[in-house]
């Protein structure tokens, strides 16, 4: 069987391991869906036969909760294994392929040149909860020092999107706000982990998270402004969304920011969900223009598409023994 629609990581070939995370074209692998349970079922199985056809006829996923416990696996068992109330997986031998389901939270990527690995799924909760430091730890109980490690943070919502109440933003970074702000939770790991000694550490340059097309932008503001704004105001308000819309569309167009990992991704404008180069003008995603949305009193649209966006699940997968 071959590996489903997946933007690979090459940070870990070198060491006979292999990482990816599977794109939207390879279909949602969340549970809460609205897709016939067979559909869902057959894109595991699939990749369970996948990653079996790779050397790896262990696999091994969970029912996450948002915390900090993982899963500790040993050799002597074959097929698909999925116990609940786990948000990681780690092992020490060859032959073992562990996925973790992503939305918006932070598929970690942990690894060492001996063929040990981990995959977590670290959200706010299990940023703040520890789910990356206790891994490491782990390693270093194992024999493996955080100095020998290699991790990678894959494809998740950005900083400049991902909003928080204040509450939540101290939990993450120990600083007190007056009011929502954003925060980078990838950032707050990869601290985390050169806390306790890790070097290397790489980050996806590409985030999944909410590209607003032109039309829809356009839309949303000539809808939302001409319910709430008198109409003096509304036209000066239009005109300036149009000339940002149609900005927005060229840069989309002339620059080819609609990737997924290293490869481009066909689609319409209903294809909000894509990467976005954090190197866009000076490390600043084009995302991170459209969060206007929040300035502009549209908060609640832009957490109703967020949430729309959180019922798509995609997976992070670490095979060992490739």
């Amino acid at each position: 069987m071959s590996l489903p629609p997946h933007l690979s990581i090459p940070d870990f070939d070198d060491w006979g391991l292999r990482a990816f995370t599977t794109s939207r074209d390879a279909g949602t692998f969340g549970s809460p869906c609205t897709e016939p349970a067979a559909d869902l079922l057959g894109r595991w199985n699939g990749l369970v036969g996948a990653a079996a056809d790779l050397g790896a006829p262990r696999f091994a996923s969970a029912t996450q909760v948002h915390g900090a416990d993982f899963i500790v696996h040993e050799a002597g068992w074959r097929g698909w294994l999925r116990v609940d109330g786990a948000d990681g997986h780690t092992w020490l031998d060859s032959g073992l392929a562990a996925a973790v389901t992503i939305a918006d939270c932070v598929p970690v990527f942990v690894a060492h040149p001996s063929g040990a690995a981990a995959v977590l799924h670290s959200g706010w909760r299990g940023t703040v909860a520890g789910i990356t430091e206790r891994t490491i730890r782990w390693f270093g109980r194992s024999g493996f020092g955080p100095g020998s490690l290699r991790i990678h943070l894959g494809p998740s919502i950005c900083g400049a999107c991902y909003e928080v109440s204040p509450d939540v933003y101290s939990a993450i970074t120990g600083l007190a706000v007056a009011g929502p702000a954003t925060v980078d939770l990838r950032g707050s790991i990869a601290d985390r982990a050169r806390a306790l000694g890790v070097r290397e550490i790489s980050i996806s340059d590409l985030v999944a998270t909410l590209l607003f097309f032109h039309a829809a932008l356009l839309f949303l503001l000539a809808t939302e402004v001409f319910l709430f704004t008198p109409l003096l105001v509304l036209l000066p308000a239009l005109l300036g969304s149009l000339i940002l819309a149609l900005l927005v569309a060229g840069l989309v167009r002339a620059l080819g920011l609609l990737v997924l990992g290293r490869r481009r991704v066909g689609g319409g404008a209903g294809r909000f969900v894509c990467g976005v180069r954090r190197s866009f003008r000076r490390g600043r995603s084009l995302c991170s223009r459209l969060v206007l949305l929040r300035h502009l009193g549209l908060r609640d649209v832009l957490h109703d598409l967020r949430a729309e966006v959180a019922g798509f699940f995609g997976v992070g997968v670490h095979i060992g023994g490739v």
